[in-house]
């Protein structure tokens, strides 16, 4: 799809950049899977799920790891739940 629209995908990249960087300012801000305790991300105005988990160092959140870029129109059970 963005072979022909580089443009197109410049921006989604930028976008997702956005959104990494929001995860890093609020990592504790985005929905919670209650059963892997991943966390997931929507990237505004695009259906794109940003799938992250953090790591704590000595009870702090060290760190977000991004373990997947998820498109919605795909079945939500080949979503990624966590890097485990």
């Amino acid at each position: 799809m963005f072979e022909r629209s580089p443009q197109g995908a410049a921006t989604l990249a930028s976008r997702v950049e956005i959104a990494a960087q929001k995860i890093a300012d609020y990592p504790r801000a985005s929905r919670r899977d209650p059963e892997t305790g991943s966390f997931e991300y929507v990237v505004k105005g695009l259906p794109i799920l940003l799938i992250y988990e953090l790591n704590s160092l000595h009870g702090d959140v060290g760190q977000a790891d991004i373990i997947a870029v998820f498109h919605t129109a795909r079945a939500p059970l080949t979503k990624p739940r966590s890097k485990r």
